[in-house]
Formats: structure tokens, C-alpha cells, sequence
């Protein structure tokens, strides 16, 4: 997720905030529209499942444990 620069920052679904904005609009160029679409993911500010999908998603096409 290059631009994406949280790696101080722990996100978890409840949260909501611009921090969770820019995750949900990383995830989305990341994982593509079409993804973003099956997973649900709406650009908004809040951590929620569809968010947490298309999280653990990325991680597994990047080879991180989820």
C-alpha cells in the first residue's frame, strides 16, 4: 500500500477517523475496483467488516499472516 504511512498507528474495526480513510482508500488501490466492490468497501471513515475483509484480502495476496 504504497503512500500509506500508519505503521505507528493500530487500526481496528470500530475505529473511525481520516486515519481509517486513507487505510479504505489505499485498500481500494490496492485490491482494484472490482475488489473493492465485492468486499463492500465504501470510502468513508469507519472501520467496519467490509473494511476488515478487504484488509485481510490485501494481506493474504501480499503473503502477511491475517
Amino acid at each position: 500500500m504504497n503512500g500509506l504511512n500508519t505503521a505507528k498507528m493500530l487500526l481496528l474495526r470500530g475505529n473511525s477517523g481520516a486515519e481509517v480513510r486513507e487505510l479504505k482508500t489505499a485498500l481500494q488501490r490496492a485490491l482494484g475496483e472490482h475488489a473493492a466492490i465485492e468486499y463492500g468497501l465504501v470510502l468513508d471513515e469507519q472501520f467496519d467488516a467490509a473494511t476488515e475483509s478487504a484488509l485481510r484480502a490485501w494481506q493474504a495476496s501480499a503473503g502477511l499472516v491475517a
